[in-house]
């Protein structure tokens, strides 16, 4: 998967650093869990085994994308996207 994305509910983008509450996690962290993603299962599983203030559950995937959903303590919901890699190995025979 690439190009991680965390927005709210008006379209408004936020920093993946807005999800760490520990100073020994970074936003690389997130990164690398997409990369290393293949499915949408394996990025909640990935993002939730992280210590981050917000666990996700998958709201909607596409052909092109997963998007999951967390809500906070106030209420909030925050949306999490990611796209597909599209690595097809084509066959020039």
């Amino acid at each position: 998967m690439k190009n991680a994305r965390l927005f709210d509910k008006t379209n408004c983008s936020h920093s993946l650093t807005n999800l760490f509450y520990r100073s020994d996690d970074s936003a690389v962290s997130i990164l690398d869990v997409v990369e290393d993603s293949r499915t949408a299962e394996e990025l909640v599983n990935g993002l939730n085994n992280l210590a981050l203030l917000n666990k996700f559950k998958i709201d909607r995937i596409t052909g092109e994308y997963v998007r999951l959903k967390s809500n906070d303590c106030f209420g909030n919901v925050l949306y999490f996207q990611a796209e597909f890699n599209n690595l097809e190995v084509k066959n020039n025979d």
